[in-house]
């Protein structure tokens, strides 16, 4: 649940990336990232907000692997986060902050 993750960090910015697929999770080179503003978005619009981007960005992704107009993004290990299932406390804090689901 990255969008969870975002508002609860009260990061000011997420983002979608299309990547190829290797062996890691979320470790092939990048084909493209657009960038998202958070505001004062719920996650509900985040969640909507970043799946139209992302569709968005597959096409595009297609677009150049097809004309073969790439220029991959290293995806930097050291850059990388991953977090679990929110728990019950995670979102006693996540409400705390202000922060809504819809």
């Amino acid at each position: 649940m990255p969008t969870f993750w975002v508002l609860r960090n009260c990061e000011p910015y997420t983002g979608v990336s299309v990547f190829f697929v290797d062996e890691g999770i979320d470790s092939g080179p990048i084909i493209i990232q657009k960038k998202i503003k958070i505001g004062n978005k719920t996650q509900a619009e985040l969640i909507k907000h970043s799946k139209k981007l992302g569709m968005d960005a597959i096409s595009e992704a297609i677009k150049l692997i097809m004309n073969e107009d790439l220029k991959l993004i290293s995806n930097d290990e050291t850059k990388k986060t991953y977090y679990s299932f929110p728990t019950k406390l995670d979102v006693i804090e996540f409400k705390k902050l202000g922060k809504k689901f819809f």
